[in-house]
């Protein structure tokens, strides 16, 4: 947190502890974002009490995150008694895919282009061992085919070059016979 801020704000009157609590809930985004959401929420009950960052679990980290079991359990209500579960994948928007972590949503941004992501509370479920081997088998299979496409086009290239040798060899005999 920047001081100068928070002492900008301090000059203009209000106290120390909501100059720091509109500066963090406004992601330091300038004293004037911070002064705008302090004349909003002027009236809050809580608008005194000390600003504490919301707790949650990052997305693939493993020392925090619950179990299945944990997770299920940890819907949160809200004021009007739905309840808000926890993300537990991130969704491609563009082609539905979920995703475990950030590192493996920009592993998938870079392969394909896609660009928007967002939270899901479908959860990625293992593969059985049957679903395993079907993927593997799916994945040889596409190795191979790529193989083939490749020694094609490389034998195709091969044909186009000799052609081309050839004829600058004719073209080369023809000025040697001029």
């Amino acid at each position: 947190m920047s001081s100068t801020e928070v002492d900008t704000l301090m000059e203009m009157g209000f106290p120390r502890n909501r100059a720091e609590k509109a500066l963090a809930v406004t992601n330091h985004n300038g004293v004037q974002v911070a002064m705008d959401w302090l004349f909003a929420h002027n009236e809050d009950p809580d608008i005194d009490e000390p600003y504490q960052a919301p707790k949650g679990h990052t997305l693939g980290d493993v020392a925090t995150a619950p179990s299945t079991e944990e997770a299920s359990e940890e819907a949160q209500a809200t004021e009007d008694g739905s309840t808000i579960s926890q993300p537990k994948s991130l969704k491609c928007e563009d082609c539905g895919k979920l995703l475990k972590a950030e590192l493996d949503v920009q592993a998938h941004a870079a392969r394909t282009g896609h660009q928007n992501f967002s939270e899901s509370t479908e959860e990625i479920k293992p593969l059985t061992e049957e679903e395993k081997r079907a993927q593997k088998i799916r994945v040889e299979e596409l190795m191979k085919q790529r193989r083939a496409e490749k020694a094609e086009q490389q034998r195709k290239e091969m044909v186009e070059k000799e052609k081309k040798r050839r004829e600058q060899g004719k073209s080369i005999s023809s000025m040697k016979d001029k």
